[in-house]
C-alpha cells in the first residue's frame, strides 16, 4: 500500500493548531532574549529561534490561506466543531507574538521603519481578507 501525500491534501487537513508552535517558539525566543542581559550565551539561541519563528509563520500561512479559498467547507466544519474552533485564535496570536519578536529581537537586524511597514502591510492584508470572508 503506497500513500501519496499531495499538497491539496495538506491544505485540506491543515489544522490551525499548528500556529501554537509559532506562539511557543516566539514566546521562548522573547524570554531567552530578555534573559540574555544576565546570561549573554542565550542571545544567539534567541536570535536563532526568532528566525525559525519567521520561517514557521511563513510556511504555515500558505496552507492557512489556501484552506480559506480551496476547502472552505472543511474550514466551516472545523469552526463548528466544539474543540477545533478554539484553535483558530492561534494564528492571530502567533502573529502578535511574531510582532513582539520583531520589536524585541529584530530591531537589531531590521530598521524600525521596515518593521512598522511590515506590520502595517500584514494588518491591512488581514483586515481586507477578513472583510472579504465576511462578505461570503
Amino acid at each position: 500500500m503506497e500513500h501519496r501525500i499531495c499538497f491539496n491534501c495538506i491544505i485540506r487537513h491543515f489544522s490551525p493548531a499548528w500556529y501554537a508552535s509559532v506562539m511557543g517558539t516566539g514566546g521562548f525566543a522573547n524570554v531567552l532574549y530578555l534573559l540574555s542581559v544576565k546570561m549573554p550565551f542565550l542571545k544567539p539561541i534567541a536570535v536563532a529561534l526568532f528566525f525559525l519563528n519567521i520561517f514557521l509563520f511563513l510556511i504555515f500561512i500558505i496552507p492557512w490561506v489556501g484552506r480559506w479559498f480551496l476547502h472552505f467547507d472543511k474550514l466551516i466544519e472545523d469552526l463548528k466543531h466544539p474543540v477545533m474552533s478554539n484553535f483558530f485564535v492561534t494564528m492571530p496570536v502567533g502573529g502578535l507574538i511574531l510582532g513582539t519578536n520583531f520589536f524585541m529581537i529584530g530591531k537589531e537586524y531590521f530598521s524600525i521603519a521596515f518593521i512598522v511597514t511590515l506590520g502595517t502591510i500584514f494588518r491591512r492584508a488581514l483586515a481586507y481578507f477578513y472583510f472579504y470572508i465576511d462578505m461570503l
